[in-house]
């Protein structure tokens, strides 16, 4: 949810707690509390509804509905959120051209919908229709304001006669009014009124007064306009638009309207006689009695309501003077109240406590040929991270080369029911362990079956690269070549077969996993294609492709196809061309990919973040608008000594996405968002420490680790590894 909305909730159940407190207390306040204070009191109720006065206070996860404490995603409302600014440490905030969104809210899983740049989020909606019955309530108050005006307007006559604007004058400095106020008749009123706020004018019933009677009515006019009650029933006229969803917003504009009048008839009556006051209260039945359709709130009518007529009576003949008991019980009450509206603002304005655990493993004692690895887990929503500091694993000959291999962390984050699970990766040359476990309860090791390895000859690979996957769903590894190219006596792939073969990691039980193979040929037309991702099993997976046209001139966009597998069998689906990405994803930066249930995210060079839904009937290429345009932030701060433009790395957790970019001086930062590019906290792991921020770039936690830029390793969903040598 925004930011501007939940402020808007906050303001809005607050004024609605102060509301029925304040309503369950009218009995003992009615009579205690002059009726200038009980208006003052609905003047801060209003205020409420309009001042953002909400203090944030933690509470435990799982105190408040779902529907606040939790963001939406897809396009951002109101709202991606202040983020880190790739290039200064992270507590400083990045300028993102966009409002800035709250994340105190726990991330959100990310929309199936394919077109993800475009999908409207359950904020933006929210959102629209807030707009919508503000703008329409607000536009019918001035609509009938706009109307009863042109009315009155219409039918007036200026008063000139010197009798009648001698006792305005009068009037006028008894109330002590400075503005000067004109006089005026018309025959479209039946109450005298205060017309206008910035240069009100008293607008008289077309009939003649008695001079008492008219002196009682100006009085009562006249008062409205020193208070600027006028404008005060416009701000509570806009305070009930704005929150036009709260049936209670009804009930303060309502309230504030009798006390105001309550409150005009005590100011105008508290040094009458008693035969004044009975004349005074006569007038009023017997405007009452003449007044027909109602005006709209925002004019100050001496009689509006006729419901009103037994109570302003009461009031008449019982107001005095207000002893200082009395103030100080009432500034008390006033006190009392506005606390309770800024306190009331703090509950729906929370930060959760829980939030989504991210696991990762950390490199430790890193050298030129080893390294060891710890497990990490970072709590976004509690800015924290925590580290048992055992090895779990260690790694020899990490940096081998591509004839001897080079031991990366593939892995599979931990759930209750399963451990960590590794993807062990052989020295090819000498079918050597490159990983070996350091731990009995908490990793498992898996190994590629033997034959899916480079095949060697004089110490030299020998054949194309390959990419190989784990499928978890059935404990098994798949491979297919990492190249298809045409051979010298081709013109395009026509009939070359893409072979998918997948093997079960068991190889010890009786009898042994069959090896289960996929073939299909290429989709015509072409002469290159890359495998760039992997996925599932030959049941139920896919494999993403990259194809170059036979017949297409150099550097037109290639095209990206999805091979999905099903029960054993293949089917292309075109998936459309990288026009958007500058035409292809071959170059010298290997792009990055993460998926989140069906939704595959990549990254193409420095360009930005393209999505495919890898589910839908007829997938295509999609570009986040909200997670490109974070993206761009981060590009301007690449680090002034790169020597090429540096590309975003992704990975998923769960329902969440990370993009890892390095700051100005190669510290690695790595932003856990959804696809809105709302960020929900980061973490900088440079020369000394691996540290924790929230949203707000907040420092947490942080553990000391030497030299961790680039020594967390997030986990893969796929365990995918392209170009294995």
């Amino acid at each position: 949810m925004s930011e501007f909305m939940r402020t808007l909730i906050s303001m809005s159940l607050s004024g609605a707690i102060v509301t029925v407190i304040l309503l369950a207390l009218k009995p003992l306040t009615r009579k205690r509390l002059s009726q200038r204070w009980q208006y003052y009191v609905w003047l801060l109720v209003v205020l409420r509804l309009l001042l953002p006065l909400s203090p944030t206070v933690t509470v435990p996860s799982g105190v408040l509905p779902a529907a606040l404490t939790r963001s939406t995603s897809s396009v951002a409302t109101s709202v991606p959120t202040s983020t880190t600014p790739v290039g200064t440490t992270p507590g400083t905030s990045l300028p993102t051209g966009e409002p800035t969104t709250s994340t105190e809210t726990s991330p959100q899983t990310l929309p199936a919908a394919t077109d993800v740049g475009t999908t409207w989020s359950v904020s933006a909606l929210l959102l629209l229709i807030w707009a919508i019955g503000a703008s329409t309530v607000m536009i019918y108050n001035i609509v009938g304001y706009v109307r009863f005006k042109r009315k009155v307007s219409s039918a007036m006559v200026r008063v000139t006669d010197e009798h009648l604007l001698a006792i305005l004058e009068e009037c006028r400095q008894e109330v002590h009014v400075r503005a000067t106020i004109t006089l005026y008749t018309s025959a479209s009123v039946t109450s005298p009124i205060l017309l206008g706020v910035v240069r009100p004018a008293i607008v008289l019933p077309d009939r003649p007064l008695a001079d008492n009677d008219l002196r009682y009515a100006l009085l009562h006019e006249l008062t409205h306009a020193r208070r600027q009650d006028g404008l005060l029933k416009w701000i509570a006229a806009a305070a009930t638009s704005i929150h036009w969803l709260n049936p209670l917003a009804y009930v303060i504009q309502y309230e504030l309207n009798r006390s105001c009048e309550l409150a005009c008839d005590e100011a105008v009556t508290i040094r009458f006689s008693p035969d004044d006051r009975r004349r005074y209260g006569s007038l009023l039945l017997a405007v009452a009695s003449m007044t027909g359709a109602p005006s709209p709130a925002m004019f100050s009518a001496m009689v509006e309501d006729k419901r009103n007529l037994k109570e302003r009576l009461g009031v008449i003949m019982s107001s005095k003077k207000q002893t200082k008991r009395t103030t100080v019980v009432s500034v008390m009450s006033i006190a009392l109240i506005a606390a309770i509206g800024i306190l009331a603002g703090c509950t729906p304005k929370v930060v959760p406590v829980e939030g989504p655990q991210i696991s990762m493993l950390m490199k430790t004692n890193a050298m030129s040929f080893a390294y060891d690895a710890v497990p990490l887990t970072w709590n976004v929503g509690q800015n924290t991270l925590q580290s048992s500091g055992t090895t779990v694993l260690h790694a020899d000959n990490p940096n081998g080369g591509d004839w001897y291999g080079d031991a990366k962390l593939y892995w599979l984050a931990p759930s209750p029911a399963t451990p960590i699970c590794v993807v062990q990766q052989w020295e090819v040359k000498d079918h050597l362990p490159l990983m070996t476990t350091k731990s009995e309860n908490d990793l498992d090791i898996y190994t590629p079956p033997m034959g899916m390895q480079y095949q060697y000859d004089m110490g030299a690979p020998v054949g194309q690269p390959f990419v190989r996957w784990y499928a978890g769903e059935s404990q098994s590894f798949l491979t297919t070549d990492g190249e298809i190219l045409m051979s010298s006596s081709q013109t395009t792939l026509e009939e070359t077969i893409i072979t998918v073969t997948e093997k079960g990691i068991l190889q010890t039980t009786v009898p042994a996993p069959k090896t289960l193979t996929l073939t299909t040929a290429v989709p015509s037309g072409l002469k290159q294609m890359e495998v760039l991702y992997g996925s599932g099993n030959t049941e139920n997976g896919f494999v993403l492709v990259e194809a170059s046209l036979a017949d297409a001139p150099m550097n037109t966009p290639d095209s990206i196809w999805l091979l999905r597998m099903n029960s054993g069998v293949g089917s292309w689906v075109d998936c459309g061309d990288l026009s958007a990405f500058g035409g292809n994803i071959f170059s010298d930066l290997s792009p990055s990919f993460a998926r989140v249930g069906s939704l595959l995210y990549f990254t193409h060079s420095h360009s930005g973040i393209g999505c495919i839904d890898t589910a839908a009937a007829a997938p295509s290429i999609t570009v986040p608008e909200k997670l490109n345009a974070l993206l761009d932030n981060l590009y301007s701060g690449t680090p002034a000594d790169a020597v090429y433009a540096v590309s975003a790395e992704l990975a998923s957790y769960g329902n969440g996405l990370i993009i890892e970019y390095p700051d100005t001086d190669w510290n690695s930062i790595y932003y856990a968002v959804d696809a809105s590019g709302t960020i929900f906290g980061s973490l900088r792991a440079d020369k000394t420490s691996v540290t924790s921020f929230d949203a707000k770039a907040r420092q947490g936690s942080s553990l000391p680790l030497q030299n961790a830029a680039g020594s967390i390793s997030l986990p893969s969903i796929d365990l995918f590894q392209a170009n294995i040598f």
